[in-house]
């Protein structure tokens, strides 16, 4: 996400994008969107809710709890056995519960770019998808439009702006073209135009916008973060060395001719203590807080 803009006057903007308060030609629009794609969100898989839940089960982070859990069952200890099912089936369930509010709040993000746009081109405002936006277009901008796309605005008219949906803040952003902060000539996709009129030139479009880099923040928790991954492999490292250790412990009793019943026992109780079955259920219950 371009979390800071750098100032541009009109002139350099309109230097910057090639264009002109005239608009690009339709043959220059058609050239661009093969270079810079459609201005919208990157389409990806959609992922029922049933999809969602078995996903769950590959994470690696279940995997110390499932052999724990079978290792109980398999000593009979039901009530420990039963305990462990119950921490795995919260931690699925509320790793559904995340997954299915982000796929949601990614569609919702999809639905604030699918608007239509006012566009200049040759010299003439046409009414367009917003998809078909370009880098470069000039686009006019009234109260109560859903931005399509960051833009530098190049005139104003009493403009605010709603950035709730990138920031969270609710309260009017006043928005100046003649502005001398980055905040105030900049718009961006998916905010919404409170009052005025105003024209920009449009400067980024689909997955390069603020709107976008949202949406793949949201991609990247849906898959998994680095924490997420980092304490996995810890989780998977343990869990590899505490069964090669307890299977050297299992094999040197039975080289000392202990009884089988003892060593499937011993060997037992040295994977639950050393199976660190207990982390990954803190972990999720940290990140959901």
């Amino acid at each position: 996400m371009h979390e800071t803009e750098k100032y541009m006057s009109i002139d350099e903007a309109l230097s910057e994008y090639e264009t002109n308060i005239m608009g690009i030609s339709d043959a220059e629009a058609e050239r661009r969107s093969v270079i810079h794609g459609k201005n919208k969100l990157p389409e990806s898989r959609e992922v029922t809710l049933v999809q969602i839940f078995f996903n769950q089960f590959r994470n690696i982070m279940l995997i110390p709890l499932i052999l724990a859990m079978a290792i109980y069952f398999f000593l009979q200890s039901m009530l420990e056995a039963f305990i462990i099912f119950a921490t795995i089936l919260f931690m699925v369930l509320l790793g559904t519960i995340q997954e299915f509010q982000a796929e949601n709040a990614l569609r919702a993000l999809k639905k604030l770019t699918s608007l239509k746009a006012r566009v200049i081109r040759n010299g003439k405002e046409k009414i367009l998808d917003s998809e078909d936006i370009v880098p470069g277009d000039i686009i006019n901008l009234f109260e109560g439009s859903i931005i399509p796309a960051d833009c530098r605005l190049i005139s104003t008219y009493n403009v605010s702006v709603n950035e709730a949906a990138l920031t969270g803040e609710s309260l009017p952003v006043i928005k100046d073209a003649n502005g001398k902060k980055p905040e105030e000539i900049y718009v961006y996709s998916g905010t919404l135009m409170l009052s005025g009129s105003a024209t920009g030139i449009v400067i980024r479009t689909g997955g390069e916008t603020k709107f976008g880099g949202i949406a793949k923040l949201l991609r990247q928790e849906i898959e998994s973060t680095p924490l997420q991954k980092q304490i996995s492999r810890l989780t998977l490292d343990i869990g590899i060395l505490v069964f090669v250790l307890s299977t050297i412990a299992g094999l040197l009793m039975f080289i000392k001719n202990y009884a089988i019943f003892d060593i499937v026992l011993t060997t037992a109780a040295l994977l639950i203590a050393g199976i660190p079955e207990s982390l990954p259920f803190i972990m999720i219950l940290i990140l959901a807080t």
